[in-house]
């Protein structure tokens, strides 16, 4: 029965590729909107690859405008001062990963400073950054509707009647003449 247990483990360990060894290097990105959908063990991609895990996500006792959130990246993949980190999530589902976007092979390797964790920069995702705006998007089309009502009164609907009816006219006579214009 013994044997059989630790043939099966063994068995996971091997099929299921899972690395007890593997070297991970810490980082830590401060968040300043919301991270929904994110929570520690969560994945951490580079360009869509697998890279890492979330560590911890706290609110940062010092300003309570910012979520810090500690990473796990495997120690062969270069995170370069030229990276950012985006709060994403997957489909319908709204589970949160991070992603890692950006970084070129010129830039310098981001490393800690006086011991303590190397801090990688975020920005808001795509969406968060429609969802910032929307109020103002609101409010540019109410202003927007409330000239178009001004705009199509019902007078103004008779004038541009009368000016779609002179267009028409205009254009039939241009037509008929055609042959003499042509002259």
């Amino acid at each position: 029965v013994v044997a059989l247990f630790v043939a099966a483990v063994g068995g996971a360990i091997v099929l299921g590729d899972i690395q007890l060894d593997q070297k991970t290097r810490p980082f830590r990105i401060d968040f300043s909107g919301s991270v929904t959908g994110l929570s520690e063990g969560s994945t951490v991609r580079y360009r869509g690859v697998p890279v890492g895990s979330v560590s911890r996500i706290k609110i940062n006792p010092n300003n309570v405008e910012q979520i810090d959130v500690v990473i796990e990246v495997d120690s062969t993949v270069p995170i370069k001062t030229d990276m950012v980190a985006v709060l994403e999530s997957q489909g319908l589902t709204r589970i949160g990963y991070i992603e890692i976007q950006g970084g070129t092979q010129a830039a310098a390797d981001l490393v800690a400073t006086d011991g303590a964790i190397p801090v990688l920069p975020s920005r808001p995702s795509s969406l968060q950054q429609v969802f910032k705006s929307a109020p103002e998007i609101a409010s540019q089309l109410v202003v927007l509707m409330a000239r178009a009502e001004r705009f199509l009164k019902p007078e103004n609907e008779k004038a541009f009647g009368d000016i779609l009816a002179s267009l028409g006219t205009l254009t039939t006579s241009l037509a008929d003449k055609a042959p003499d214009i042509e002259t």
